[in-house]
């Protein structure tokens, strides 16, 4: 690329977003997260870190999001003793 117009990477995407004009909160959030666990996780400058490492750093971020989120509603769940279905479907176990 040449040096009027760079590529734009993650590190630039994310200072743009925490300068536009209102931001969400919850982007704000995901974009300081995100950064913050590239930092942490990876030992390298935001600026000098590769795509694939922060796509596997997006990853990790919203593995560890899910995580939370999942213990917090079986906590909720064990503290209201909520009843729970399950089901097992064995129709396509059949070996066809």
């Amino acid at each position: 690329m040449n040096e009027q117009n760079p590529s734009p990477t993650p590190q630039s995407h994310a200072n743009h977003l925490a300068q536009e004009e209102r931001p969400d909160a919850a982007t704000l959030a995901a974009a300081s997260a995100l950064l913050a666990r590239v930092e942490r996780e990876s030992g390298l400058a935001p600026e000098r870190t590769s795509l694939d490492v922060w796509m596997r750093m997006a990853a990790h971020a919203c593995r560890a999001e899910l995580a939370e989120r999942m213990n917090e509603t079986m906590r909720a769940d064990r503290q209201a003793k909520a009843k729970r279905v399950h089901y097992l479907s064995m129709e396509f176990l059949m070996g066809r």
